[in-house]
């Protein structure tokens, strides 16, 4: 019915479907149908992580799925399948089950890690015993997930991230101008890359200078650098002997 309504069509609305699931990336996921029940719907694990937190930015679905039950008219009453709602720090996402597809649970869960919260995601599927199969899985992946993960700075203010030195032999240092902290498992990989701009000849402490991108898992952070003090003109013997 949401199909038709939407679209005209549940063909169409499943082609959106595709093109949507495409867009974010989900390479190995694959819609034939629009409930999920078709043996020809299929998926993997990082990708239904990748669809669960792009739904959960959207405050109205993160308090649907939040909710352990809800009133609706003509049907009343319904209660939300997911019986880990509220434990653990479990807060959604979605359960689902066929004979194909075995019992499947995607959880979003916000953890306290070092003294602060953060917002965690997982995905089972195959689990035998259907929803309650799903359900013990994804406890024990909750239980093995807290230790491993830790609060880890990943850059310092005032870290130096670049040097230079200047044509009159003057040098200094770029500094990173705010600290990143970010909750990480172990063993997460951080990639960085600095991009400056050119600098003229003088120039005050402080003054942005170009930017540090970091990437580590699903965690992103443009920070901006600057320098650690002024860079100064050169001298009047230096200007006169080079013509500058």
């Amino acid at each position: 019915m949401l199909a038709s309504w939407d679209l005209g069509s549940v063909p169409a609305f499943v082609n959106r479907m595709n093109a949507r699931a495409a867009a974010l990336g989900m390479s190995a996921t694959h819609y034939a149908d629009v409930s999920g029940f078709s043996p020809l719907s299929v998926s993997v694990p990082s990708d239904l992580i990748v669809l669960a937190q792009t739904a959960m930015r959207l405050p109205v679905f993160a308090q649907i799925v939040a909710q352990p039950q809800a009133t609706l008219p003509v049907n009343g009453v319904i209660r939300n399948l997911d019986a880990l709602l509220g434990q653990s720090g479990v807060v959604g996402v979605k359960t689902g089950h066929t004979d194909q597809a075995g019992g499947c649970f995607v959880v979003a869960a916000d953890l306290i890690i070092d003294g602060q919260s953060a917002r965690v995601y997982g995905a089972v599927m195959g689990q035998p015993g259907a929803l309650k199969g799903a359900f013990a899985a994804t406890s024990s992946l909750l239980r093995a997930l807290g230790p491993a993960l830790h609060l880890r700075t990943v850059v310092h203010r005032d870290d130096v991230v670049a040097r230079y030195q200047t044509p009159w032999a003057e040098s200094g240092t770029i500094v990173a101008s705010q600290s990143v902290a970010w909750v990480l498992i172990d063993g997460t990989t951080l990639a960085g890359r600095v991009k400056l701009d050119e600098l003229p000849p003088m120039l005050p402490a402080g003054t942005r200078v170009g930017t540090l991108s970091l990437e580590a898992g699903s965690h992103r952070a443009e920070v901006p650098l600057v320098l650690a003090s002024a860079v100064n003109g050169p001298d009047l013997g230096w200007r006169l002997t080079r013509g500058f």
